[in-house]
């Protein structure tokens, strides 16, 4: 028999319908590790009656009334200043009580540090039932105890979340007349835990007097938290707060609330109650900063139980219901649908569950600790994909990483690689090199990431400064991870050279993809640096299929494939010759950029002309689906030789010095596949390439060893304390920074002079 453990967790709302229910009360309702409450069974108890499961809201949900009829409502004032808004739940509550009846409401225990339902016999007892508890009150026995008196015959009211309120009425099983229920517009329920932690942060060990976070004393109609102890208090408004801003964000709530099948205009409560925030926009008149309820009356029963309150009301208008649902758009959103998923919430419990304060919780958690500059959001493959191993590396991790846009890098790339990198990253707002220094804020950790991001020639347009990190601050660690020179030396000018000195100098950890580039750093920089594999060769194979996984393209028949980043006669010879002697179709994709010299251009153009196996401007996505099935790959590209071999594929690289051999050659020494890599087509039939098979046992052994030690770096790099800064050191840089302001002082003034005299001349010629 099915029982309640058979619902899934991410759709339970807590609200204690089942152990309420259960013959032989196995069912306890346990804090999970965030705090929320779930059903916990007894399995010694247990009958497996399965009464628990089918009277599930989540099983059985419960039908909503049809389109209501809605209200703007004011109790009298001295009603309202002891309300959370209009003051109508305590005339509700008047009128049950004149009754006989009694009412059903969440209330705090005497410390103040949980919420929980209980009943209210009289006007003294619903004191303490009134105001906005911002936190997920415990349920109790409340449902069993409103049954014995319903069925008594006295008048029930009871309130709660709309969840609470399907949940009453699946345990009922059936409608009582005397019952009378209301729902309110809720904005989430915060667990518990978190709500306590707060609570005994803010009181600082000091007994609680009073908690309230809506005293209309202090703060009129508004939301905001209003803490009272023996001595002390602490008030923050809605805006300061930040319990009130992590609740209204969705960051605290439980899992359910961002599917909640209540959050709509039809309701489960027989009225619906809640704050009016927007009337003003509706009806000015009908707002005076007292506060103003919204009433919705949702079926017959609702509208006898508000009819008898309405004498006692000073105001109680009726409201077009399409004017509400329009300002609610912006100013009660959870009237109209589930509060957004934060997704910064599972970062924020688990900073929570290390037992941090709320406060350090809270603060943390909208900071990354990894803030990425690469050429991630290029279309170019090999860029593309380093990113996305780097990302996924440190993200695997257990690190939070940005992907930190530049506004100016690379205009031409950022289509379809930028629609791959929102696919998978979280990624800032363009921003431009000026304003970088804002990242400080909110990255712990700045990484330069792998490729030829310290190619003088790729960034010479650019600031080259600008990926040496120099937007970082102090405080904030530096770490450079395969990142590469491209070749065996550098052409940065003597002026770049001492300026690139100068950042490499405040690193915290510097590595570089190629054996050559450590001699680089040393030699020309000055830098110590160390060896360490292409962040591609880090990646897991999962996170690879994740890629592979978005393509739509399916080959039938096994087939060469070839990359070739500069076409020429020899090398598409190279490919069809492959194809010929292993008796398989090929295909040729040619580089995405096209950033090709005068030959390579005119082969390009030839091969798209009289060749249907040529494909260009394959998605990312593609490209490697490509390579993860063919059956032998031939490329003049560095990472094409990579992905061959983390796919274990037959592979010839032609060397391709224009884009840098020095990467070639590292990595061939490293797997020791130094004779797959040629510079001419002949080469392959001298060595008989297409006859002897790469034994990959060999080669993986190889890259595993490898593949830990650059691990090993750059785990050491990452928790590794921020290096200490000397006195020479802090001296040297101020200077070098005094100098640069006085430069680019200077500089801004001969380019605001020379744009002055220019307009002069236009004017001169203009006169004639």
């Amino acid at each position: 028999m099915e029982n309640i453990t058979n619902i899934e967790k991410t759709l339970c709302t807590g609200c204690g319908a089942c152990a309420n229910k259960c013959p032989v009360n196995a069912i306890e309702m346990k804090e999970n590790e965030q705090g929320f409450l779930y059903p916990t069974i007894d399995n010694e108890r247990c009958v497996d009656c399965g009464a628990c499961f089918k009277m599930c809201p989540v099983t059985k949900p419960l039908d909503k009334n049809k389109i209501p009829s809605a209200y703007a409502v004011w109790a009298k004032d001295d009603i309202r200043l002891k309300s959370s808004s209009g003051g109508v739940f305590s005339l509700l509550a008047n009128a049950i009580f004149k009754d006989g009846g009694v009412v059903f409401g969440a209330r705090y225990s005497d410390d103040f540090l949980s919420v929980y339902h209980t009943i209210a016999k009289n006007e003294r007892e619903l004191a303490l039932l009134r105001g906005s508890k911002y936190v997920q009150s415990n349920i109790g026995t409340s449902y069993k105890e409103a049954k014995k008196y319903l069925e008594s015959g006295k008048s029930v009211l009871f309130s709660g979340t709309p969840c609470q309120i399907a949940g009453l009425y699946n345990y009922l099983g059936k409608n009582f007349d005397n019952l009378y229920t209301v729902d309110i517009v809720c904005h989430g329920t915060p667990s518990q835990r978190v709500y306590s932690r707060y609570v005994s942060e803010r009181a600082q060990g000091m007994p609680i007097k009073e908690m309230s976070f809506r005293e209309k004393a202090t703060w009129g109609w508004g939301t905001a938290v209003s803490l009272y102890t023996e001595g002390a208090e602490y008030k923050k408004d809605f805006f300061s707060d930040p319990y009130l801003k992590a609740f209204s964000s969705g960051l605290i709530v439980r899992a359910c609330c961002s599917s909640c099948p209540y959050a709509q205009i039809n309701r489960v409560g027989d009225i619906t109650l809640g704050d009016f925030w927007g009337i003003g926009e509706i009806k000015p008149e009908y707002t005076d900063g007292r506060g103003t309820g919204l009433v919705l009356v949702n079926n017959k029963k609702g509208k006898e139980l508000i009819n008898s309150i309405k004498k006692e009301c000073t105001l109680f208008e009726g409201v077009d219901l399409e004017k509400i649902k329009e300002v609610s758009k912006t100013r009660n959103g959870q009237l109209l649908a589930p509060v957004r998923k934060n997704p910064l919430r599972d970062r924020f419990f688990g900073l929570f569950n290390q037992g941090l304060s709320f406060a350090q919780a809270y603060e943390k958690t909208p900071k990354y600790d990894v803030g990425y500059v690469g050429w991630w959001d290029s279309k170019n493959y090999g860029s593309a994909l380093t990113s996305f191993a780097m990302n996924r590396t440190l993200t695997k991790k257990g690190l939070r990483v940005l992907m930190l846009e530049h506004g100016g890098i690379r205009p031409d790339a950022k289509s379809y690689g930028l629609e791959f990198a929102r696919h998978f990253y979280d990624c800032s707002k363009i921003t431009w090199e000026k304003d970088f220094k804002r990242f400080n804020g909110a990255c712990e950790t700045f990484l330069v990431g792998s490729d030829q991001l310290w190619n003088w020639w790729n960034i010479r347009h650019n600031r080259p400064e600008f990926f040496f990190l120099d937007f970082v601050e102090q405080g904030h660690k530096r770490i450079a991870y395969a990142t590469s020179f491209g070749k065996d030396n550098t052409d940065f000018p003597d002026d770049k050279r001492l300026r690139v000195s100068y950042h490499l100098s405040k690193f915290d950890a510097i590595s570089v993809r190629e054996k050559s580039g450590v001699d680089v750093c040393k030699n020309e920089f000055g830098a110590e640096a160390t060896h360490v594999l292409d962040p591609v060769f880090l990646c897991d194979m999962d996170s690879y299929k994740e890629v592979t996984d978005l393509s739509k393209l399916k080959e039938r028949e096994k087939y060469v494939f070839s990359y070739i980043l500069d076409p020429t006669e020899d090398k598409i010879e190279m490919v069809k010759l492959t194809a010929k002697r292993l008796g398989l179709p090929y295909r040729i994709a040619i580089d995405a950029l096209r950033d090709n010299d005068a030959h390579s251009k005119s082969v390009t153009e030839k091969l798209l002309r009289e060749d249907p196996n040529v494909l260009t401007n394959l998605r990312i996505e593609d490209w490697l689906n490509y390579i993860a099935n063919a059956s032998f790959v031939a490329t003049d590209s560095f990472h094409g030789f990579c992905f061959s071999i983390i796919y274990n594929k037959q592979v010839i690289a032609y060397i391709n010095p224009r884009r840098g051999k020095a990467r070639f050659e590292s990595i061939a020494g490293t797997t020791g596949l130094e004779n797959r890599l040629v510079t001419a087509t002949a080469q392959i039939g001298e060595r008989g390439l297409l006859d002897e098979a790469i034994d990959y046992s060999v080669v993986n052994e190889r890259l595993n060893s490898e593949r830990d030690r650059s691990m090993a770096w750059l785990d050491n790099a990452l928790n590794k304390p921020i290096r200490k800064t000397s006195a020479s050191e802090l001296l040297l840089w101020k200077c070098l920074e005094h100098d640069k302001a006085i430069y680019e002082s200077k500089l801004n003034e001969m380019q605001g002079a020379l744009k002055s005299l220019s307009q002069r001349i236009e004017e001169l010629e203009k006169k004639g």
